[in-house]
Formats: structure tokens, sequence, C-alpha cells
């Protein structure tokens, strides 16, 4: 999935066809929200922070995404 410089694999591949078709909109600001989480064993495994080991995945109404990942912004 992760893939190498040669053959960038499924989520390479997904974020550079993100970036490009944002930058083919210029006047229009966006926000990326990603998660990147290993499903195991029936284990739920965050894994922009290792220390988030088997959690249990609850969905916020309001919100309508799981509530209890890490978020990281950047720019």
């Amino acid at each position: 999935m992760q893939g190498s410089a040669d053959d960038p694999g499924l989520i390479g591949l997904a974020v550079d066809d993100i970036f490009s078709n944002i930058q083919k909109i210029v006047n229009r600001e966006f926000l990326i929200r990603v998660s990147y989480m290993e499903i195991y064993n029936e284990d739920i495994n965050d894994l922009l922070a290792p220390e988030n080991r088997k959690l249990q995945i609850h969905e916020n109404l309001e919100v309508g995404q799981p509530t209890n990942l890490v978020k990281r912004i950047t720019s």
C-alpha cells in the first residue's frame, strides 16, 4: 500500500491525485483531513499516534467522523 519511489503504491497515488486536483483550482481554499489506521485481527490502531492501540471507534453524529483519532494540521 505504501510503495516505493519507483512504484508509489495506493497511498502515494491517492495523495498525488488529491493534490494535483487541488492545484487545478486556484480560487479556492481546501482543508484535507486524513486518518491513517490499521485494522488487524479485529484491532484498530491509529498509525499517526502509535500509542493509540486497540481503539474503539465511535462516530460523533454532529461531526460525522470518528472522534478518537489523532488530528494533525500541517500547511
